[in-house]
């Protein structure tokens, strides 16, 4: 926990850089890098930035804490929230209350950057953490593309978005659905 007079100097983080230079990148090494900004340790909880490259937010999901707000830096996403469905560009942002079914990815074939900000912060950074290094049980991105996960993985997959305070659907047109 930063002290008082910490706080009100502030920080700075580099372009490329992660707040603790740990480097997360979802799926294991080789992954899209996620890189934290501003770490619920330095709010004392109220919220979690993160910078987020690559091409996907990953399944269907919805957060019961936490509400969800995401910057488009490069490129072009796709975003549902609800049953809306928005596409967005560099300098558009997305709000996604708490206890809404979302989604985002990117759609065009330009690099994607987003500032994904987290409020309250929950437990994301180690869920984050988590999909860095993931368990030889999760599905990867190859075997959610050719549908060769098998049901193990699926309900090691939603275990680890419920220890977060997440609930996981199916990706649509995807016919496995949990048990």
């Amino acid at each position: 926990k930063m002290k008082s007079e910490e706080m009100f100097a502030g920080f700075s983080i580099a372009a490329g850089k992660d707040r603790f230079d740990e480097r997360i990148r979802l799926g294991g090494p080789g992954g899209e890098p996620n890189d934290c900004k501003v770490s619920a340790k330095d709010t004392d909880g109220a919220m979690s930035v993160f910078e987020f490259t690559g091409a996907s937010g990953g399944p269907p999901h919805l957060h019961h804490d936490q509400d969800e707000w995401i910057y488009v830096v490069e490129g072009e996403f796709e975003i549902r929230v609800g049953n809306k469905k928005l596409k967005l560009g560099a300098g558009e942002s997305v709000f996604m209350p708490r206890k809404v079914k979302h989604m985002w990815g990117r759609v065009s074939d330009k690099s994607g950057k987003v500032i994904n900000v987290y409020q309250p912060a929950g437990t994301m950074e180690e869920f984050f953490r988590e999909l860095g290094r993931p368990p030889k049980d999760l599905i990867t991105r190859e075997q959610m593309a050719n549908k060769t996960y098998n049901e193990e993985q699926v309900k090691s997959l939603h275990r680890l978005f419920e220890t977060h305070g997440m609930d996981l659907f199916p990706p649509p047109g995807h016919e496995r659905t949990r048990e």
